[in-house]
């Protein structure tokens, strides 16, 4: 009887279907600055892809990429009340400078975290080619699942581009 999104306002809501009244609403993103993105005013840190919902747990992400304003979040709460149960910062800079590690730049598909459909197989949450726990935390495990290295909603100017399964 909920249903639950996310917003480019870096807010996920709870609406109660039968009436239409807002059950809570929470601010994802770190704090509430502003943006023009595709010529409307959003959160730097909108809350797109999917919201996921697994044993009473809403898992959400807010913000464009692990390496744009201090990075991205990965929240979970509680269904029923949408109080914050934990939260994950993914910030794939460098804790020294600041910058993108130099070791990246080399490489032909840049690490880091970009928005994108949660996945959950009953073992663990995906998230692009990222292997989450339960808790938000990335893990090392290399565990086959369907991802996209331009992502799974991408609709935007790529001519081709291909779903892989793989680690």
């Amino acid at each position: 009887g909920l249903a639950v999104f996310g917003c480019a306002d870096g807010f996920v809501y709870c609406l109660d279907v039968a009436s239409g009244r807002l059950v809570w609403r929470f601010r994802a993103a770190p704090t509430d600055r502003r943006t023009v993105a595709f010529g409307r005013i959003e959160s730097l840190w909108p809350v797109t892809g999917s919201v996921l919902i697994r044993n009473g747990v809403v898992y959400c992400t807010a913000g464009r990429s692990s390496f744009l304003d201090g990075g991205m979040y990965l929240c979970r709460l509680d269904l029923k009340t949408g109080q914050l149960l934990g939260e994950t910062r993914f910030d794939d800079r460098d804790p020294q400078s600041g910058r993108q590690q130099e070791e990246t730049i080399a490489d032909v598909e840049l690490p880091g975290t970009l928005p994108d459909v949660l996945i959950d197989d009953g073992r663990n949450l995906y998230l692009r080619d990222n292997v989450l726990d339960y808790d938000g935390n990335r893990t090392d495990k290399f565990v086959p699942h369907l991802y996209s290295s331009v992502g799974l909603l991408d609709d935007s100017w790529w001519h081709r581009t291909s779903w892989l399964w793989g680690e």
